[in-house]
């Protein structure tokens, strides 16, 4: 067998992998227990790029000898590039058991673990792989990542920081870093760091978008506007980078008031961008329908009692735009309440797959498969990630979807459902670029209305079956009276009128919106309305709402 495996080592060297593969293939044929001939096969098979085939023979290798190390590394590897994260985990871990200072394996076990949503373990595994290796550019942009899943803003920067230290010509660093000190509202250090980003790029159109989000500096503006302009020429761009152009100086055009030249941008980002992302009616339709099938008022009573007693969490629901940001920060204020920005476990719980083609896949019968044990370990859970320090606020507005959950879940859980202005609403969708499949149907007029009737089918349904569940905050009397905005919302989200509170711009916890700007600033009525300086342009919307549209307008 020496022989052989000498030839074709050499074929492999060589480079005539088909004739490797063959001689190795009849190997293994002839010795299906040599750890060895699997393992070469397995090379071969990875070197040519048959993934599939690569871990099939790893996965023989470690079945012969599980204390195999390349093997497993290598396997591990294989299935976290293919995108099974959580079968790369356990491969990993056994190859570091075996050689802790192994680093593939820990850094991809590090990546395998984030990717499958296990932050706190990839974070422990990222700070060994730091300590062991020092400052490696891929190792703190992961090490960032994580910290902002789990909302820890600082510990972003200093990653963030770290990454321009090792790659000042790169524009990540910047930008990450930009993003998490305008989180916490510090405007003019993002400022400052988005500048010394276009010092090295000055032409950099995420930097310059980036920018036109922090600062309001009238002749930076105009150095941005025309960059944009410049870039938006025909065929200068990149599909991607067109649209993040266009909806960046349509936003600069918005901010000095000159609508009508905004809204052609607005439309034509949106245009390219539903050719990237697609608004599946028909699930969404059925979504509800199921919602409805399931979450009937024969279903509720039969398991009322299931669910904690706690009265502690306060949900906020509704559409994106809709005033949810600024309901978190005044309630945020509150010394017994405790702003938890968008946890998503409700989404989780409905969602064993969160990809996009998958969303919602048996979700009805995994609704009626909940037992009482099912729905008492969720809310424990839930606590226990909401940490102690106060009462939750969670504005994961996906939780409009999951009403009926929480309300088996928490029984006495309180929930805020945000209203604005229908035309304000969509409008508002339509100008954010939203990251790629997260309101897909903000990309056009009628997915925006189709999504708003679905939302207001849903609250309609709620109230018929969970009669005063719901409790409605309308932005507009919000913003109209500074003053009583936080009294009526402490009493709704039943806090002490009489408690310690901070005004919502002090508000120390980080903000990752599309509205962190407004949620900075003191309470202010210019966003009321705002449909009305573009309402020569919205008489699809106009049209499609009208049934929902208040009586002056």
């Amino acid at each position: 067998m020496q022989n052989e495996m000498n030839e074709i080592s050499a074929l492999f060297s060589q480079g005539a992998m088909a004739q490797a593969l063959a001689k190795c293939d009849a190997l293994a044929n002839a010795y299906p227990d040599s750890d060895m001939v699997r393992y070469a096969q397995g090379m071969i098979r990875q070197k040519t790029g048959d993934g599939d085939g690569a871990i099939e023979s790893y996965q023989a290798v470690v079945d012969i000898a599980p204390n195999h190390l390349q093997a497993l590394v290598n396997l591990g590897g294989i299935l976290f590039a293919a995108g099974r994260a959580p079968e790369a985990i356990e491969p990993l871990q056994r190859a570091l058991s075996l050689d802790p200072a192994n680093h593939p394996a820990r850094n991809n076990l590090a990546h395998a673990l984030f990717a499958a949503g296990k932050d706190k373990e990839a974070l422990a595994e990222v700070e060994v792989a730091l300590s062991q290796q020092g400052g490696s550019y891929e190792l703190h942009m992961l090490n960032l990542q994580i910290n902002d899943r789990l909302d820890r803003f600082e510990q972003s920067i200093l990653s963030a920081r770290r990454m321009i230290d090792l790659r000042p010509q790169e524009r990540d660093g910047y930008l990450y870093l930009a993003a998490n000190l305008r989180s916490l509202g510090r405007f003019e250090e993002a400022e400052a760091a988005l500048k010394q980003c276009l010092k090295a790029l000055p032409a950099d159109l995420e930097a310059h978008a980036a920018l036109s989000a922090v600062r309001r500096d009238p002749d930076d503006e105009a150095v941005s506007l025309a960059v944009f302009e410049k870039a938006l020429a025909p065929g200068q761009l990149s599909q991607q980078d067109e649209i993040t152009a266009a909806f960046a100086q349509a936003n600069l055009l918005d901010r000095a008031g000159r609508f009508d030249e905004a809204f052609p941008l607005y439309d034509r980002a949106n245009t390219l961008k539903s050719g990237l992302e697609s608004y599946n009616k028909p699930r969404a339709e059925k979504f509800l329908a199921d919602t409805r099938a399931v979450f009937t008022p024969e279903f509720l009573a039969e398991r009322a009692g299931w669910g904690d007693a706690s009265v502690e969490p306060i949900f906020i629901v509704g559409m994106p735009r809709s005033g949810s940001t600024l309901v978190e920060q005044i309630l945020s204020g509150h010394a017994g309440a405790d702003g938890i920005g968008e946890r998503g476990m409700f989404e989780l719980l409905c969602n064993r797959d969160l990809s996009v083609e998958n969303h919602f896949a048996g979700y009805r019968d995994r609704m009626l498969g909940l037992t009482e044990e099912d729905v008492r370990a969720y809310g424990q859970s839930y606590l226990k990630t909401a940490g102690a320090g106060g009462r939750p606020v969670d504005k994961s507005l996906w939780n409009f979807n999951a009403i009926g959950l929480i309300s088996l879940v928490f029984p006495k859980a309180r929930i805020l459902y945000c209203r604005r202005h229908p035309l304000d609403i969509c409008l508002s969708c339509f100008q954010q670029n939203f990251l790629p499949g997260q309101v897909p149907y903000a990309n056009s007029f009628a997915h925006l209305i189709h999504a708003f009737e679905l939302c207001q089918s849903t609250l309609a349904y709620f109230e018929e079956v969970l009669p005063g569940r719901v409790q409605v905050v309308d932005y507009e009397n919000l913003v109209a009276d500074a003053e009583a905005a936080s009294a009526f919302l402490f009493d709704l989200a039943g806090l002490e009128q009489d408690a310690e509170t901070r005004e919502h711009t002090d508000v120390e916890k980080g903000v990752r919106t599309a509205s962190v700007w407004q949620a900075r600033q003191p309470i202010y009525q210019t966003s009321a309305l705002k449909w009305q300086a573009y309402e020569k342009h919205l008489a699809p919307l106009q049209e499609g709402l009208a049934g929902y549209l208040p009586a002056e307008g």
